[in-house]
C-alpha cells in the first residue's frame, strides 16, 4: 500500500488514542504516504506528528447537510487513497470512504455498515479503545506493539506555557464542565486545590472558555486561589502546560488524554465512563462504584457516580504520588 488514509473525525481523546495507530502504520509501511482525516478544530493535535505526510480536515457541522457530505466525499476521492483505516464507528464514515472509491476499506462492523467495508471486525465496548483501534489496523497487516499516545508541539506553544506558569512544582487541575454528567462538585475540586498548596506544589486550574463559570465557582470555595489559566490556552499550549506539570488531576476528558500524550501522570476520575475502556493503565483511575456506570450519558439528573468519589479519596492518592 502506498497511499493510506487513517480516519477519525471526533473527539479530542479519540484522536489522541489514534496516534499509536499512526506510528504503527508508518513503521509497517515506511515509504507510504500517510494521511489523517479529522475535524478541523482537532488538526493541531496532529500538526507536528512526524509519522504523517498530510492531514485533511472538515468542519463537522457541514456534514449535517447533503451538500456538505458529498463535498467531503469528493475531498477524500481527490486524495486517491488505496486504503482507509476507519477508526470511527458511524455508518456515514464508511459511506464516505465507499463514495470516494477507496479500494481497501477496513473498520468496525457497527451500524450495519459491513457491506461498505472490504474487511470488518466486531467492536468490543468493554476493551481498551486503543486495543480496538489496533484490531482494525491488524486487518491491513499493521501490528501495534507500542500503544502510547503522542502529541507534539512547537516552541511557540512552549513559550506561551512558560509565560503562563509560575516557577515551581505544578499540578494541573481540570475544571471539567464539558459534560454535566462528568462534572465533579466544585467544593471537591477546591479541597484538592487546597491540598496541593499544603504540599508546597502549585495548583494550576486548566480548561476551556466554556468552563470559565465553573472555574470561578471552584475558586470561591478555595482557601487560597489556584493559578487560573482556564480559557487562556490553545490545544497545543495546553499540551505544553501539561508537559510542564508534575501531575494531572481531573475527570475523564480530553485534557486527561492530552496529559498522557505528553508523558504526564494523571489521577483521573471516572463517573459515567469506564476506566477499562478509556483509562490508561499507568494512571491512577478512580470510580464511584455506581452500579449504573458506565452509561455514557451527556446529561444525568443526578450523576452520583461521579459525586461518590470523595475529595479525601483523591487527596489520599495525591499524597501517594
Amino acid at each position: 500500500m502506498n497511499n493510506i488514509l487513517i480516519y477519525r473525525l471526533n473527539y479530542l481523546g479519540d484522536v489522541i488514542m489514534a496516534t499509536p495507530i499512526v506510528r504503527a502504520v508508518r513503521q509497517r509501511y515506511p515509504n507510504a504516504k500517510v494521511t489523517f482525516a479529522t475535524a478541523a478544530h482537532l488538526e493541531p493535535l496532529l500538526k507536528f506528528n512526524p509519522h504523517l505526510n498530510d492531514i485533511v480536515t472538515t468542519d463537522v457541522r457541514g456534514l449535517k447537510t447533503l451538500k456538505g457530505r458529498l463535498a467531503w466525499a469528493a475531498v477524500l476521492k481527490r486524495g486517491g487513497y488505496d486504503c482507509c483505516i476507519n477508526l470511527t464507528r458511524s455508518f456515514s464514515s464508511a459511506f464516505y470512504a465507499w463514495l470516494a472509491d477507496i479500494p481497501v476499506r477496513v473498520g468496525f462492523n457497527t451500524e450495519g455498515r459491513s457491506f461498505l467495508l472490504t474487511k470488518s471486525i466486531s467492536y468490543n465496548k468493554h476493551d481498551f479503545e486503543i486495543d480496538c483501534f489496533a484490531d482494525v489496523a491488524a486487518l491491513v497487516d499493521v501490528p501495534v506493539s507500542d500503544k502510547t499516545p503522542e502529541v507534539l508541539f512547537d516552541s511557540q506553544a512552549q513559550e506561551k506555557a512558560a509565560a503562563l506558569l509560575p516557577y515551581g512544582k505544578i499540578c494541573a487541575v481540570h475544571a471539567g464542565y464539558t459534560h454535566p454528567a462528568k462534572t465533579w462538585p466544585a467544593r471537591n475540586v477546591a479541597a484538592v486545590i487546597d491540598a496541593i498548596w499544603a504540599l508546597d506544589h502549585i495548583p494550576v486550574l486548566i480548561g476551556g472558555k466554556n468552563e470559565l463559570a465553573f472555574a470561578n465557582e471552584i475558586i470561591t470555595h478555595c482557601r487560597r486561589p489556584p493559578v487560573n489559566i482556564v480559557g487562556q490556552t490553545s490545544l497545543l499550549e495546553l499540551a505544553a502546560v501539561l508537559q510542564q506539570s508534575k501531575l494531572y488531576i481531573g475527570v475523564d476528558s480530553g485534557p486527561a488524554h492530552l496529559a498522557k500524550a505528553v508523558g504526564t501522570k494523571g489521577i483521573v476520575l471516572f463517573g459515567p465512563t469506564s476506566p477499562v475502556k478509556w483509562g490508561y493503565r499507568d494512571n491512577i483511575n478512580l470510580t464511584g462504584g455506581a452500579d449504573c456506570s458506565p452509561c455514557y450519558p451527556r446529561t444525568c439528573r443526578d450523576p452520583w457516580c461521579i459525586k461518590k468519589i470523595a475529595a479525601q479519596t483523591v487527596i489520599e492518592r495525591l499524597l501517594q504520588v
